[in-house]
């Protein structure tokens, strides 16, 4: 694992809001899931997680069944087993928009953040031994998938259509759900074979397509895919480690890593409550306000330069 551990240089909270800005802005518009990144850093400044539990968020501990956002959010610390109770109000535009561009994308995963690999169809390397062995002979007398419901349908796929297996594997939810997600008589579809779409019944196939989605819904499979790849994983620290150094690459500066956003978050909190020390420890959940300075950063420079503007009498 990569992580701050790594890093030649200290990560340390963002205190210029200038700088806070350009921050925000590299992360929005200088990756292609730059929402989603930016997103993940006003998440976990605004609440304070650990950058671990930020990536773990899941969608449904942030909206309600219809998209709403929640009141608050409750997960529990990795680190001290605790429960974190998410007032999630200073970010809700930013989820709103989020939430959004999730929709417009077309992008469905349990996982608030999802990996930006995820949500792909299943590909033939990922086939079970069954339907391989159906592929290769057609000789399979009742082939009994009780378990497997989408070996079941691909298999029919293959018995009933003249599609081949890569072009089975490519179908989409929307080619075969109409608006009132009733299954199709037709399915439109581009063959590899002929580089053409083509009109495929699917008639005899409805019931068993009806049966598997149904099934699909009901173990929360969300996907743009009929035969989805289900390995749906979060973005992990890794990965959001590598953004937060290209943007520091980006803008020159060299004190970014993981802990930014939590870091920023709590200085911000710390000089707008008017240096209420306890409140950030509180929020933090750290034993002592000593490690809590401490990761604030507030050096002797910093003590020094606050202390000037206090008025002694």
């Amino acid at each position: 694992m990569l992580g701050d551990s790594y890093m030649r240089n200290v990560v340390y909270p963002i205190k210029d809001s200038i700088v806070l800005k350009q921050v925000q802005d590299t992360l929005l518009h200088n990756f292609k899931f730059g929402r989603r990144n930016f997103t993940i850093f006003q998440v976990g400044k605004a609440t304070l997680l650990r950058v671990s539990d930020v990536l773990k968020l899941k969608y449904s501990d942030v909206f309600d069944d219809k998209g709403n956002i929640k009141h608050d959010a409750y997960t529990r610390d990795k680190k001290t087993g605790k429960t974190n109770i998410l007032y999630l109000k200073p970010v809700r535009n930013e989820l709103l928009e989020y939430r959004d561009w999730l929709l417009k994308n077309d992008i469905h995963s349990k996982w608030l953040f999802p990996s930006s690999r995820n949500d792909k169809h299943i590909t033939e390397l990922n086939l079970s031994d069954e339907v391989k062995e159906h592929i290769k002979s057609v000789t399979l007398v009742n082939p009994s998938f009780d378990e497997s419901p989408k070996d079941n349908v691909i298999i029919s796929f293959l018995d009933s259509t003249p599609l081949n297996i890569k072009d089975i594997l490519k179908i989409t939810k929307a080619s075969v759900l109409d608006d009132n997600s009733h299954i199709k008589d037709y399915l439109h579809v581009k063959s590899s074979n002929t580089n053409k779409y083509e009109d495929i019944s699917i008639i005899e196939l409805k019931d068993k397509i009806k049966a598997y989605v149904d099934w699909m819904d009901g173990r929360g499979v969300k996907s743009k895919w009929l035969f989805p790849d289900e390995q749906d994983k979060h973005i992990d620290e890794d990965n959001f480690y590598l953004v937060m150094q290209r943007v520091g690459d980006l803008i020159g500066i060299n004190y970014l890593g993981t802990h930014t956003m939590r870091k920023t978050g709590a200085y911000r909190v710390y000089v707008q409550s008017h240096y209420n020390i306890s409140l950030v420890m509180s929020l933090l959940n750290h034993s002592s306000q000593a490690m809590t300075l401490k990761y604030l950063g507030l050096d002797r420079e910093s003590t020094e330069k606050m202390l000037d503007d206090i008025n002694f009498g």
